[in-house]
């Protein structure tokens, strides 16, 4: 399967290393989807990192406003697609969540 195809989950997408992420993401074709509640950071972000890409790309991108420590949240969040596979990376610095859609 090919990035295109596949969607990656950013926690905390709004934010400084976030965003960073998102946009090399987004430019690797990858549908991203951002959960963020938007402590630390504000949503204009969003608007500048759809700017930051090519609008056939900005269009892949999705904020869901929510705090990903809130189960509440994170099934509202789950609940909107149905997965095949669901892979979690992380390390102490970022943490991704990679998500096959089923098409």
């Amino acid at each position: 399967m090919d990035a295109s195809q596949k969607t990656i989950l950013v926690i905390g997408g709004a934010g400084f290393i976030g965003t960073h992420t998102v946009v090399q993401l987004l430019n690797e074709c990858f549908k991203v989807l951002i959960i963020n509640n938007l402590n630390n950071s504000v949503i204009e972000v969003v608007d500048q990192v759809k700017e930051l890409v090519v609008p056939e790309l900005s269009k892949k991108l999705q904020l869901n406003l929510g705090d990903s420590r809130n189960r509440d949240d994170l099934v509202k969040l789950f609940s909107k697609t149905k997965y095949c596979q669901l892979n979690i990376y992380y390390n102490i610095f970022w943490f991704i969540v990679c998500i096959t859609m089923v098409h």
